[in-house]
């Protein structure tokens, strides 16, 4: 190492301004500005070779860290109208612009436009929903920044492109976000309640040739609590995401990146998320002796679909992520100011992902190793908690 430690330093400030106003008796307003500044200020350290995998070092190599920063702010306008005591609808307006050092694309904007509307037509309904247009686009796209040195012979001395110039990474890439937000909740009586909400996203890199050129999620969310007897209350929950990605990649052998039509690739990637949850409380003795138990369970899928100009891609299997919690607690009101709580769980996490778990311990039996393999990096579980602890109110 070129120094004797790796300590960073870095200065953030943030700044959050707000003036809001009542126009009329039924228009408010609201403008604000937030910015946020992340200056690095670690110092530059110069490393005369790097370490590309085990007991190896490749030498004659200037690297450089670099003092990664950025700069961000966005400045709004909100206006909130009430047309009638059970209708009211509003609007915003955003400008963002960001800043960032060392990247390929160093600055960008977007200009944002929302509406919204809520509607209670009884003391019991509420309806909610908002709609969310966002459209980012970058100032310039700096082609040095994908550069560097390659190898020739032992030396580390030749510049060339060392990322595909039409690669877009999405997090700077041009943006055209779209969202809905609706939701609707409903009191039946004094016993029964229950709500629903659905989000729909897209984002579209259209200019993007290589990269995430376009994502789109769906979510929906169903909870309800019924209050069986002044002593119980039951509760659950059932939630359903799914969401969809297509990627577009090049495959290349040594030297500059490939611009051969034949060696594109494409991901069709789908994310399908199951939500479980069910919960009671029991207070078995008022002011004295309650019983609680919730359960959760979760399930995430990927599948994916690969395909190849020449048709040679071969799909990776799918991945399951399956998680489920069952949680009990029991209250115990002792004295006055003392309270004993014992609480039980049980957890079992299950995984299948040829990436992350039963991964084959491969090694070239001759010849140099230009890869390692890190092996299992998650395993599924079952796991048994237990905690007793004693509350104390002064």
């Amino acid at each position: 190492l070129p120094a004797k430690s790796a300590d960073a330093k870095a200065v953030q400030l943030n700044a959050d301004v707000r003036l809001s106003s009542n126009l009329m008796d039924a228009l408010r307003g609201v403008v604000r500005f937030k910015y946020d500044d992340y200056d690095n200020q670690t110092p530059v350290r110069n490393f005369l070779g790097r370490v590309p995998y085990e007991a190896s070092l490749q030498r004659y190599l200037e690297l450089h860290n670099k003092a990664y920063a950025n700069t961000n702010w966005h400045t709004g306008v909100d206006l909130d109208y009430r047309v009638t005591p059970a209708v009211k609808v509003g609007a915003t307006y955003e400008y963002r612009d960001r800043e960032r050092t060392h990247r390929e694309v160093e600055k960008d904007n977007e200009n944002v436009f929302k509406g919204r509307a809520r509607v209670r037509p009884q003391d019991a309904l509420e309806i909610t929903a908002e709609y969310r247009h966002g459209d980012r686009q970058l100032d310039h796209f700096l082609i040095e920044d994908y550069i560097g040195l390659t190898q020739t012979g032992n030396l580390f001395d030749t510049p060339d492109t060392l990322e595909q110039p039409t690669l877009r990474r999405y997090d700077v890439a041009n943006r055209v976000q779209d969202r809905a937000d609706a939701g609707v909740t409903y009191v039946f009586n004094d016993r029964f309640e229950a709500g629903a909400t659905y989000t729909y996203l897209k984002n579209d890199y259209k200019d993007s040739r290589m990269g995430l050129t376009d994502e789109t999620g769906n979510n929906l969310a169903l909870d309800g609590t019924f209050h069986a007897h002044e002593r119980l209350d039951l509760s659950g929950a059932y939630g359903y995401g799914f969401g969809e990605t297509n990627q577009a990649s090049r495959q290349s052998s040594t030297g500059s990146p490939s611009n051969n039509p034949a060696d594109d690739w494409d991901a069709n990637i789908k994310d399908t998320d199951v939500y479980v949850a069910a919960g009671l409380l029991w207070s078995a003795v008022p002011e004295k002796f309650s019983v609680s138990a919730d359960y959760e369970f979760s399930r995430h899928i990927q599948q994916f679909d690969l395909s190849n100009a020449t048709n040679t891609a071969v799909d990776v299997p799918q991945t399951l992520y399956r998680w489920h919690d069952v949680t009990v607690n029991a209250s115990y009101r002792w004295l006055r100011n003392i309270t004993l709580i014992g609480r039980y769980g049980w957890e079992q996490y299950d995984i299948v992902d040829f990436a992350t778990n039963n991964v084959p311990l491969v090694f070239p039996s001759t010849g140099a190793a230009s890869a390692i393999y890190l092996g299992d990096s998650s395993q599924s579980y079952r796991a048994h908690r237990l905690a007793l602890l004693a509350r104390w109110t002064f």
